[in-house]
C-alpha cells in the first residue's frame, strides 16, 4: 500500500507543475517550465530469513530427543541487512513440557510436544520439539574412508568414530577430509558421527630426506645445473631436501691448493664410490633416511717418478720438474708434476715381462701413508707413432701398475691408480706393451710424470677401527728357520701397524734341503703392567693380505704368541692358523695371554709351516695390526 500511494502521489506533484507552467506561458515565450527533482527514500533494513539450528543442522518440522539430555543448545541463523537492529524472540508454547531462554538454551521439563518458535520482526520459524522418556531410534550411517581405515564402518549420529591413516611408503599424513558442507566436529583422528552418511579421504604429501654435502655441490640430473650454488670450499657441508629415489649427482668443488681430490665417501667415512679422478658422481638415487656424502681431498706430493737411473735415457730425454722439462718452458699440460722425458727407440718389440727399469729411488709407502693414489701423466711427443706402455712398482708381491695406456701422437692421457698396503720403496718399472712399429734411428718422446696421495687421509679403510684403540707395539721382526729378505720390515707404530715383504728359502720342487715353520717374529714392547688379581690380557691381531702379483697366493699359515722369539720352545705358545687366498683379505684373532709366571716378555710370530711349491717364485707381504682392546670388529666364533 506504501508503495502505491507513493506512484500516486508522484504523479499528482508532476501534474500541478505542468499546470503551474501552462499559466506562466503568456507572460515569457523562452521559459522552460522547472520541474522538481524527487529523492526516493531509501529501503528500511529487513530480516531475509531465519533458520533454528541443533548441531548446526536446520530442524524441519519437528526434533526427537530423550528427557535425560537435560538441556539443549539451539543456534538461530538469521539472514538480515546491514543496520536491522531487531532481536530474536524465542519461545515455548508449553513450558510443561520445556522452557527456551534467549540465548537458544532449552531446559527439557517432562515428557510431552511443545512447539519452539523464533520471532523477529514479521518473520517467524517453528518446530515440534518432542520429549520422550526413551531415546529416539537413531538410523545407522555409512563411513567410507580413502586412504585410511575407521574404527567402526557404520554409526548413529552422535557417535564417536576413530581414523587410522594408512601412509603410504615415502609419504607423509597430513589431515582428513570430509564430504560434507557442514563442519565436523573433530580432535586429531576423532570425528562425531553426523545424521548422514559421510566419506572421509586422507590427505598425504611426500616425505622429504635430508641429503648432507660436504665439499661438493648437487647437480640438477636433468640440465646437469648446479642446484642453489652456495660457493662452498672443500670442508663446508650443504644441507638439501629431496624425495626418496630423486636421481641426484655431486661435483666436488675446486681443490685447495697443495691437494687432489681424491674420491667421494657415500654414508659413512671410507666408503668410496666414484670413479678414480673423476670429480661428479651420479646420479644416485636419494634413500629413505638421511644421507651425508663427503668429497674427499689429500695432500699431493707432486713427484713420484725419478729422473735418473731408466734404460731409455737416450737422445732426447731429459728430467721434468714441476711441469718444466729440462731447458723448456713450463708445460701446463703436466700440471706441475714431476718426471720424466724418455727416448724410446721407435722400433722397441713389446715387452711382456715385467722389468723394473725405471730404478728404485722411489719414495712410494703405503704402510706409513696407506692406500696411495697415483695420478701419472703421459704425453707423446711423436708425430705419427702411438705407443702403448704399462707403468708399475712392485715390492714383495705386492704390485701397482697403471694398466696398459695407449698414447696417441701429439696426445696426453692422464691415468689414475691405487697402490695398496704394503708397498714400501718399491722397485718401479715401465715396459713397452705393443710394438711401436717405426723405423730404426727415430725415437718416441714420451713424458711421464706422477703424483701420490693418501687415498684414505684419515686412516686406511683396511685398517680402521672403531673407538679409541689400545695399540700393540713392537721391535722390528726377525727372519727365523729360512724366511728371509733382502729389505727390512717396516714398523708404523702410531696405528699400531707392522708390514713386511718376505719369502720362504728357494725352493727346488721336493722337501729336501728345505727347512719348514720359517716364520718372522718381533717383540712386543708395551704390555700393560702386570694384575696380580687379573693376570690376563688379551691381544687382538688383524692380519691384511697384500699379495697381489700373478696370481692370488693360496698359501697357509700361522699367528702365534709365546714367551720366546721361538714359538715352537714354548709349552705354553697359542697358536692360530689361517689361509690366505685373496688380495686385501683380512683375518682377526684374539688371544688371551695368562701372565700369572715370572716371564713377562712375550712375542708375536707369523709362520709359514710348510714349504709349498709357489713359495719359489712369490714373496708373502703382510700387513699386521694389533690392539689391547677389541676395536676392529672380533667376534667370538
Amino acid at each position: 500500500m506504501k508503495k502505491k500511494f507513493f506512484v500516486a502521489l508522484l504523479a499528482t506533484m508532476a501534474l500541478s507543475s505542468m499546470a503551474v507552467s501552462c499559466t506562466d506561458n503568456s507572460s515569457s515565450s523562452s521559459s522552460t517550465p522547472v520541474i522538481d527533482s524527487v529523492v526516493p527514500p531509501e529501503k528500511e533494513p529487513d530480516v531475509n530469513s531465519l533458520q533454528i539450528k541443533y548441531n548446526n543442522r536446520k530442524i524441519t518440522g519437528s526434533l526427537e530427543v530423550n528427557l535425560s539430555l537435560g538441556t539443549l543448545e539451539l543456534t538461530v541463523d538469521v539472514d538480515k541487512d546491514e543496520g536491522f537492529t531487531g532481536t530474536v524472540t524465542l519461545d515455548s508454547s508449553d513450558k510443561s513440557v520445556a522452557t527456551i531462554d534467549n540465548a537458544g538454551k532449552v531446559t527439557l521439563l517432562s515428557a510431552g510436544e511443545t512447539v519452539i518458535s523464533a520471532t523477529i520482526k514479521d518473520l517467524k520459524e517453528t518446530f515440534v520439539l518432542i520429549v520422550n522418556t526413551q531415546a529416539p531410534t537413531l538410523e545407522e550411517h555409512t563411513i567410507t574412508v580413502v586412504g585410511g581405515t575407521s574404527s567402526v564402518t557404520t554409526a548413529k549420529a552422535g557417535e564417536y568414530v576413530t581414523l587410522t591413516p594408512n601412509i603410504p611408503m615415502h609419504k607423509k599424513f597430513i589431515d582428513w577430509t570430509f564430504d560434507s558442507e557442514e563442519e565436523i566436529w573433530r580432535n586429531g583422528n576423532v570425528f562425531k558421527m553426523p545424521d548422514y552418511d559421510i566419506v572421509v579421504t586422507g590427505q598425504y604429501d611426500d616425505m622429504k630426506y635430508t641429503l648432507n654435502v660436504v665439499g661438493a655441490k648437487v647437480k640438477d640430473t636433468a640440465t646437469g645445473e648446479i642446484i642453489d650454488d652456495k660457493d662452498g670450499e672443500y670442508q663446508d657441508i650443504t644441507t638439501y631436501e629431496f624425495t626418496y629415489d630423486t636421481p641426484i649427482s655431486v661435483e666436488a668443488v675446486e681443490a685447495p691448493e697443495g691437494m687432489i681430490f681424491v674420491g667421494f665417501d657415500y654414508g659413512v667415512k671410507n666408503n668410496r664410490v666414484g670413479e678414480l679422478g673423476v670429480t661428479e658422481y651420479g646420479p644416485f638415487n636419494m634413500p629413505d633416511s638421511t644421507l651425508t656424502v663427503w668429497a674427499v681431498f689429500s695432500e699431493f706430493n707432486p713427484t713420484l717418478v725419478p729422473a735418473v737411473g731408466n734404460p731409455y735415457r737416450n737422445e732426447g730425454s731429459k728430467s721434468i720438474t714441476a711441469g718444466t722439462p729440462e731447458n723448456e718452458a713450463n708445460d701446463p699440460e703436466l700440471e706441475g708434476l714431476s718426471g720424466i722425458r724418455m727416448s724410446i727407440p721407435a722400433n722397441e718389440a713389446a715387452i711382456y715381462d715385467m722389468p723394473e727399469n725405471i730404478n728404485t729411488v722411489c719414495d712410494l709407502d703405503t704402510v706409513a701413508n696407506g692406500t696411495t693414489l697415483v695420478k701419472t701423466i703421459f704425453k707423446n711427443h711423436h708425430e705419427t707413432l702411438p705407443i702403448t706402455v704399462e707403468f708399475y712398482a712392485t715390492y714383495y708381491g705386492n704390485i701397482t701398475t697403471t694398466g696398459e695406456v695407449t698414447i696417441q701422437p701429439g696426445e696426453t692421457v692422464t691415468k689414475y691408480f691405487l697402490a695398496g698396503l704394503g708397498i714400501n720403496l718399491p722397485w718401479m718399472g715401465l715396459a713397452v706393451r705393443e710394438d711401436i712399429g717405426g723405423s730404426s734411428g727415430d725415437y718416441v718422446l714420451l713424458d711421464m710424470v706422477a703424483g701420490t696421495a693418501a687415498y684414505y687421509p684419515e686412516g686406511d679403510k683396511s685398517l680402521s677401527v672403531s673407538g679409541r684403540p689400545e695399540y700393540v707395539t713392537v721391535d722390528n721382526w726377525s727372519m727365523k728357520n729360512g724366511w728371509v729378505t733382502s729389505r727390512p720390515c717396516i714398523i708404523n707404530n702410531s696405528v699400531g701397524l707392522t708390514a713386511f715383504g718376505a719369502r720362504n728359502q728357494d725352493f727346488n720342487g721336493t722337501t729336501g734341503g728345505v727347512k719348514h715353520n720359517a716364520y718372522v717374529t718381533a717383540k712386543i714392547n708395551n704390555l700393560p703392567a702386570y694384575d696380580a688379581e687379573n693376570p690376563k690380557t688379551t691381544v687382538y691381531a688383524k692380519i691384511v693380505n697384500n699379495v697381489n702379483q700373478y696370481a692370488v697366493q693360496d698359501s697357509n699359515f700361522q699367528i702365534a704368541i709365546s714367551k720366546t722369539d721361538d714359538p715352537f720352545s714354548d709349552s705354553s705358545a697359542i697358536f692360530e692358523s689361517f689361509k690366505l687366498t685373496e688380495l686385501a683379505q683380512t683375518e682377526l684373532f684374539a688371544f688371551e695371554v695368562d701372565r700369572s709366571g715370572t716371564n713377562d716378555a712375550y712375542y708375536i710370530s707369523i709362520i709359514k709351516p710348510e714349504a709349498e711349491p709357489q713359495d719359489d717364485l712369490y714373496a708373502f707381504n703382510f700387513c699386521l695390526q694389533m690392539t689391547y682392546n677389541n676395536v676392529m670388529g672380533y667376534e667370538e666364533n
